[in-house]
């Protein structure tokens, strides 16, 4: 209960909580009368909360990097240099946080790291990784101009066209690499067993033609699914890509693999 980890949580609880307590007694007067209103207030209050706790935690962070005189790279192992304090910005949920941390470079390696980034595991890129979630998953629902309105209109990021399509791509790219890892591990006898054991597999393929870009391409999908007593399909998984149909052969015996194919179950092909 006394060790210094201890007393300095405590210590960074009581910080919060003396600068929460300064923004709440600006609602010490309700002045919301209808539910909307309420509600509204309600959220500023709690977004607020979470971009003091935020700060304070983060802040602590950056005094310990600080503190730290000696630093090893996470790829060799090697003792790093130090070479001074570098700036980011990272876009969070409740918009941009500044960091400054101490930054390293290794000789073995050739490359400069920051064991800050390491420690808080930040992925390359200025958004988090529920900001970059967040327009991936919308990507593929809506179009980029109303995936930056909708994250306007929900996490106040103000983000521009040209952002939401390269951050999307990029998702892609990486989902992409992915996959392609899955088909040579799979050509190579190497992919690990699914650990999955259905009765049966339904998987069927179709092709649609979109406007991508500036021209029509056929997109494929790929579909695998149970079936339960009642006949109705569970645990669907889906595939979708405009690659060539060789590749997406693979992709699509990959993705029966993971449902269980491997297994040694029935299969109908529709």
């Amino acid at each position: 209960y006394g060790s210094p980890d201890a007393q300095a949580r405590r210590e960074m609880i009581r910080k919060v909580l003396r600068e929460l307590g300064g923004e709440l007694i600006h609602y010490r007067e309700p002045s919301a009368k209808t539910l909307d209103q309420i509600e509204e207030q309600a959220q500023r209050i709690g977004e607020r909360a979470k971009r003091i706790v935020a700060d304070q935690i983060i802040r602590e962070k950056q005094i310990q990097d600080r503190q730290q005189s000696q630093a090893h790279c996470s790829q060799c192992g090697n003792k790093g240099r130090y070479v001074g304090l570098r700036s980011r910005q990272i876009v969070l949920r409740f918009g941009m946080q500044h960091l400054r941390r101490r930054s390293f470079h290794c000789a073995h390696c050739q490359c400069c790291f920051e064991p800050l980034d390491e420690d808080l595991a930040l992925v390359p890129g200025q958004f988090s990784r529920f900001v970059t979630a967040a327009i991936a998953r919308l990507s593929a629902k809506i179009t980029d101009r109303e995936v930056r309105d909708e994250l306007d209109w929900l996490l106040v990021i103000t983000l521009s066209v040209n952002t939401v399509q390269r951050r999307s791509h990029a998702v892609g790219q990486n989902i992409k690499r992915e996959w392609d890892t899955r088909v040579e591990q799979m050509l190579s006898h190497r992919l690990p067993g699914s650990g999955v054991f259905p009765a049966r597999l339904h998987t069927s393929a179709d092709g649609v033609m979109l406007h991508i870009g500036e021209r029509w391409q056929e997109v494929k999908t790929a579909s695998v699914f149970e079936t339960n007593c009642a006949g109705e399909a569970i645990l669907t998984a889906y595939f979708a890509s405009h690659c060539p149909s060789n590749v997406f052969g693979r992709y699509w015996r990959v993705l029966a693999h993971q449902a269980g194919m491997d297994q040694g179950c029935n299969v109908i092909v529709v």
